[in-house]
C-alpha cells in the first residue's frame, strides 16, 4: 500500500484492498470517482395473486375469442370429410361390382385381405359391407344401421358433428340388378 492512504473510518480490511475502500484518490486504480451504492431493495419474486388472476382471466378470454374463430373452420373440415366418404362410398361400390365374377357369387369377396359382406352383387350395408371396403371403420365415422322402405341401410355421419348433421345415407341394392342409393342426408355440418 502507498504511504498517505486514509481508510474509510469504521471500515476495516480483510485480505486484498478494494478500491471503492479508500477515500484519496493516490490509491484509486482509476481516476473515476466510486460508483454510489444503491440502496439495497427488497427484490419480489413471481406474481402476486391478483397479477396471477388477472393473467388467467387474460389468457381465458383470448382463449374464447380464438376457440370460436375455429368453429367456421371445423365446420368446413367435417364438409370435406362428408364429401370424401361419398366418393369413398361411390369408389368401393364400383370395386366391389368388378371383382364379383357373377351377382349370385357376391356374398362375401376378399379385399386387401379383408372379408367384405355383399348383397347382389354389390356391398352390403353393414360395417362389415360397405363401411369396410370404403375405409370408414375408422372412429372418424359413427355407423347407424337401420332399415329404408323394408331394404338394409347403414346411416353414416362424422362422429364430431351433432346427431342429424354431416350425414350421408347407402341403401343397399333391393334386387339383382338394382343399384345401391348413396345419398347425402345433411351436407351441412354447422
Amino acid at each position: 500500500m502507498s504511504p498517505g492512504c486514509r481508510y474509510r473510518s469504521g471500515t476495516r480490511l480483510r485480505g486484498r484492498p478494494r478500491r471503492t475502500e479508500f477515500t484519496n484518490s493516490p490509491c484509486r486504480t482509476s481516476n473515476h470517482a466510486p460508483a454510489a451504492r444503491a440502496p439495497a431493495l427488497h427484490a419480489e419474486h413471481g406474481l402476486s395473486r391478483l397479477e396471477f388472476a388477472a393473467c388467467v382471466g387474460v389468457i381465458a378470454v383470448l382463449s374464447a375469442v380464438f376457440l370460436n374463430s375455429l368453429e367456421p373452420w371445423q365446420s368446413r373440415t367435417r364438409e370435406v370429410q362428408l364429401q370424401a366418404a361419398l366418393a369413398s362410398l361411390h369408389a368401393a361400390d364400383t370395386r366391389f361390382q368388378a371383382a364379383c365374377p357373377s351377382l349370385n357369387d357376391c356374398a362375401r369377396l376378399t379385399f386387401d385381405g379383408q372379408a367384405v359382406a355383399g348383397a347382389y352383387g354389390r356391398p352390403a350395408a353393414s360395417s362389415d359391407g360397405i363401411a369396410r371396403l370404403a375405409g370408414l371403420t375408422t372412429p372418424d365415422w359413427a355407423l347407424h344401421p337401420e332399415p329404408h322402405d323394408g331394404v338394409p341401410a347403414l346411416r353414416i355421419r362424422v362422429a364430431s358433428a351433432a346427431p342429424g348433421r354431416c350425414e350421408l345415407l347407402y341403401v343397399q341394392a333391393p334386387r339383382q340388378g338394382a343399384a345401391p342409393v348413396i345419398q347425402t342426408l345433411h351436407p351441412s355440418c354447422d
